[in-house]
């Protein structure tokens, strides 16, 4: 892969290339320097200077992580956790549930 930096333009290009490595980029990707430091939209994301002036926690020496889609709503969080939690215990007790019922049902003489 390659970094290439345009100082004059202030473009930042990211090319792959194959393994040779002297094939045309198989895949290649530009952006401005406005774009990544949050001054310009970037194509296809919705975050904005609003959402990165805001985040927490904020400071002028620190780096800000923001997902591309904008930061998580709090009932887009809870919604999740909860799915999350629901399904972890469901897949643990699950299997302990299924033999417990079975051996209930052996024990009285079969599900007849």
């Amino acid at each position: 892969g390659e970094l290439d930096f345009d100082w004059q333009r202030r473009l930042v290009n990211v090319r792959a290339f194959g393994t040779k490595g002297v094939d045309q980029p198989l895949l290649s990707a530009s952006w401005s320097l406005d774009q990544l430091s949050g001054h310009e939209d970037m194509p296809g994301g919705s975050v904005t200077l609003n959402h990165i002036m805001n985040a927490s926690p904020r400071t002028n020496d620190e780096w800000v992580c923001i997902n591309h889609h904008g930061p998580t709503n709090s009932m887009h969080y809870a919604l999740t956790t909860i799915c999350a939690s629901f399904m972890f215990v469901f897949l643990l007790l699950f299997p302990f549930l299924l033999v417990g019922c079975s051996l209930f049902f052996a024990a009285r003489g079969g599900f007849g």
